[in-house]
């Protein structure tokens, strides 16, 4: 099946109204004395649905800052269609829908008489989780007549932890890792669940099984899941499509050859959320040889002489 192509445009900039040297990146447009090199596709999300940015080409979001990842995984089999996903003691009834959102084939996690909130559908299965690592689970749903949501983590030395509660929350948190839970309605009626656990209380290695409920003790209640990733170090970037096995990611690769010793300034914010607002830019100083730009949402760069 072939999907549409969004293709970003690198092209020349305009003059850099902080003076200098040059302008790098303003928003929507990165400037070609800067090479991007990414060894695959990404799967980004726009106004109306996902849209595929193809390799070696710029992410720019919907406010056209460039966004350079780094490496990232993504656990979950099928991760797209969850209607392959494996199912304990519930009802796993695919909606008949395919490329919501230009990417997703859902399915209803269906609530089947007496095993209520603990019927889960098995998402990821991995050997090579290990202890002190974080963990990020990425669930996009729809509400359905539930309303609720549950995730569950168990590694082969029978550990669990897991979530539950309405998907905007309050949660409960139970279990050995202590989740940090976060919802956004990123599309009308589409919400994505982001779970955090911070350091993982696992055996040296572990299996580990990540799996996802309706959350609800009501005969017939369903929650409809789109898909879900999940990634150990956490790293929450593009949606990454899985088939029968996990998929990994390369990250972005942006660098500047300065013709001269420079400053380099960035505007925006780091991938570890620190914010360099106007006024207070990131600044790399003082490169004589080709520079990586840092991952991280960047609505402006530019270069000066070195100080």
């Amino acid at each position: 099946m072939t999907r549409p192509l969004a293709r970003a445009l690198a092209r020349p900039v305009g003059a850099d109204p902080y003076g200098g040297d040059g302008p790098l990146l303003i928003p929507g447009h990165l400037s070609p004395r800067v090479s991007l090199t990414r060894d695959a596709d990404l799967w980004a999300p726009g106004p109306a649905g996902f849209r595929q940015v193809p390799a070696h080409q710029p992410w720019f979001d919907e406010t056209g800052a460039l966004v350079l990842q780094p490496p990232g995984d993504n656990m979950v089999r099928h991760s797209a269609d969850p209607t392959r996903w494996t199912g304990d003691h519930l009802s796993t009834v695919p909606t008949g829908e395919t490329d919501v959102l230009g990417l997703f084939t859902p399915a209803r996690l269906v609530a089947v008489g007496q095993w209520g909130s603990w019927q889960h559908a098995t998402a990821a299965i991995t050997p090579y989780m290990t202890a002190g690592t974080t963990l990020g689970i990425d669930l996009w749903v729809r509400p359905g007549t539930s309303g609720r949501f549950s995730v569950q983590t168990t590694n082969f030395a029978d550990v669990e932890t897991g979530v539950y509660g309405p998907i905007t929350g309050p949660y409960t948190i139970f279990g050995q890792d202590t989740a940090t839970v976060t919802a956004t309605e990123m599309f009308p009626g589409v919400w994505r669940v982001r779970l955090l656990y911070g350091s993982l209380v696992v055996g040296n290695p572990a299996w580990l099984h990540v799996s996802v409920g309706h959350g609800s003790i009501t005969d017939g209640d369903y929650l409809e899941v789109l898909g879900a990733q999940v990634s150990s170090p956490a790293v929450f970037g593009s949606f990454i499509v899985t088939g029968g096995t996990a998929v990994s990611r390369p990250g972005d690769v942006a660098v500047y050859t300065p013709p001269a010793p420079e400053d380099i300034h960035l505007v925006g914010m780091a991938w570890d959320g620190t914010a360099h607002p106007e006024g207070a830019p990131l600044v790399l100083a003082n490169p004589s040889a080709p520079v990586t730009l840092p991952a991280g949402r960047w609505s402006r760069a530019w270069a000066t002489p070195a100080a």
